[in-house]
């Protein structure tokens, strides 16, 4: 178990230190099948996938699923390096652009993105992509959250988790105690500002383009960069995170 649980944590770690959080990721990654899953406890939703398995006579040694970040657009494809590396190593694997990311499952309704709806869309997928079996988690930023939060809130986590690898997120509580109380940490609480502004319900004022010298960033960013002005868009991005920052090219 230590041993398929350091392999898969390495591979992730690899992949993530050579992809900025802002790359432009393509529908379909290079080398891997993608699908769209409607699962049976869920038929309002479709999310757009990409599975990767091992070859016809190889003996498969197990499922990853795995769950993006706040990467934006097509974010299932950051997965791409690690899931091709896991199916010449014996396992299968499947990432989705989660709720809020694929099309058929970004519905408009604030009360749709609770986190206890986004854990149990971990279930769903598995389910309808691999079975009722128990797997391996890998997940990153906003995936590692919602997967805490499957952790502490339903048993079926913990009875079939097999290993659990998070990326950028600690567990809750630390993160917690990182942004409030007695043991903040100033500079992690101004690195999550991100995180308030993308989820207040009329935050930020709605605009459709930069200004001249400034570029746009959807999504993820970082607070404590040189942004000059934050607003809402519909027309890219997620329901889920639909921030725009305009931020300077350079000087001004």
């Amino acid at each position: 178990m230590m041993k398929k649980s350091a392999v898969l944590s390495g591979v992730a770690t690899v992949l993530l230190s050579a992809n900025g959080a802002h790359a432009l990721y393509p529908a379909c990654p290079d080398g891997l099948d993608c699908i769209t899953v409607t699962p049976p406890d869920k038929p309002q939703f479709t999310f757009n996938c990409s599975i990767a398995a091992p070859g016809a006579n190889a003996s498969e040694l197990g499922f990853v699923y795995f769950m993006h970040g706040d990467e934006g657009q097509y974010s299932k494809a950051i997965w791409a390096d690690p899931m091709r590396q896991l199916a010449d190593l014996g396992y299968s694997s499947v990432a989705c652009d989660q709720r809020g990311y694929s099309v058929g499952a970004s519905p408009y309704n604030y009360d749709a993105y609770n986190y206890n709806e986004l854990a149990g869309d971990i279930f769903s997928i598995v389910n309808a992509t691999y079975g009722t079996g128990k797997f391996h988690l890998v997940a990153h930023d906003q995936g590692a959250r919602i997967s805490w939060h499957a952790l502490a809130t339903r048993p079926e986590a913990r009875e079939r988790f097999l290993s659990f690898s998070t990326l950028s997120i600690p567990h809750s509580d630390v993160f917690s105690d990182a942004l409030y109380g007695p043991n903040a940490y100033e500079p992690q609480q101004q690195a999550s500002q991100c995180v308030f502004v993308t989820t207040l319900r009329s935050g930020c004022t709605p605009c459709l383009a930069c200004s001249a010298g400034q570029r746009n960033t959807v999504a993820a960013y970082s607070a404590h960069s040189p942004t000059l002005n934050v607003c809402c868009i519909f027309a890219a991005g997620s329901p889920m995170f639909r921030v725009q920052v305009c931020a300077r090219l350079g000087p001004a």
